[in-house]
């Protein structure tokens, strides 16, 4: 059953499909989810059991980076599962073109970030000076902080450009700015409420953790402490990773859609 929608949605129809994705793609997913969310704790399970964290430092920084990228493949495959669920394709190989698209993606992330890391320098610079009024420092990081965040909706979809159809880095890059036009505080509302969500429930599994980690400690040992604490990381992990990445699918769907619309020609070529 497709659920990917190839027409406009409004707000809630967007969140409605990423729910039902969510939901029909999870016990799909869920493999994906927990490879990337204890790869992305690598270092953090590596300095756990080292007696003298700061004489392995440097191994723990090697673990620490091999984990990222570890973690960025899984996160790959979840995204090319759920968007062959959400069009009602057939599945498998999403590792195999996880690793084949994993430079193209690397590529993409470090362009993104240099683009982001200027567009925010006159922010630092402010900031860093730190001889202003409280009122102008306000005002100061709230004008400045414009075009980073202008930046950051507009190449939000490098990620799905590269991976879903196979775009180069820079043309990822270009097709994000591309769909966002034109819908850029729809796409930010969208990005903030996904975030929220997020934020709520990391703030619900944060609290348990911080009321379960004294009594582990002063019952049992340190070490149950600790994997107590990446055991709630990771299941937060398999809940809202898989979550978050089926929101951001429904919006590339729906921004796809407009953007389609508002420009036949691309439709029609795609097709031919």
């Amino acid at each position: 059953m497709q659920i990917k929608a190839n027409v406009p949605q409004n707000i809630v129809q967007v969140f409605d499909q990423s729910l039902r994705l969510f939901r029909a793609s999870w016990l799909r997913v869920w493999p994906f989810a927990l490879g990337g969310a204890l790869a992305g704790y690598a270092g953090n399970i590596y300095r756990s059991f080292v007696a003298d964290a700061a004489a392995e430092r440097g191994t723990m920084m090697l673990i620490a980076l091999a984990g990222s990228i570890l973690s960025l493949v899984f996160y790959s495959a979840i995204y090319l599962r759920q968007d062959a669920i959400a069009a009602g394709r057939p599945r498998g190989g999403e590792m195999e073109v996880s690793f084949q698209r994993l430079p193209r993606l690397m590529l993409m992330t470090l362009v993104m970030s240099l683009i982001i890391a200027v567009a925010a320098l006159p922010l630092a610079v402010f900031v860093s000076a730190n001889r202003w009024s409280p009122q102008v420092m306000t005002a100061g990081i709230m004008l400045l902080s414009i075009p980073p965040l202008v930046l950051i909706i507009n190449l939000l979809f490098g990620t799905v450009g590269v991976l879903l159809e196979d775009k180069k880095a820079s043309e990822s890059l270009q097709a994000s700015y591309r769909l966002v036009k034109g819908n850029w505080w729809r796409t930010a509302a969208l990005l903030m409420i996904g975030l929220g969500i997020a934020i709520v429930a990391n703030a619900v599994a944060g609290t348990v953790v911080r009321a379960a980690a004294p009594l582990l400690v002063a019952y049992r040992s340190a070490v149950t402490a600790i994997f107590a604490v990446l055991a709630t990381l990771v299941f937060m992990g398999l809940l809202v990773t898989p979550y978050f990445i089926a929101l951001m699918l429904s919006m590339y769907y729906d921004l796809k859609s407009r953007h389609e619309g508002a420009n036949p020609g691309v439709r029609t070529e795609r097709a031919v």
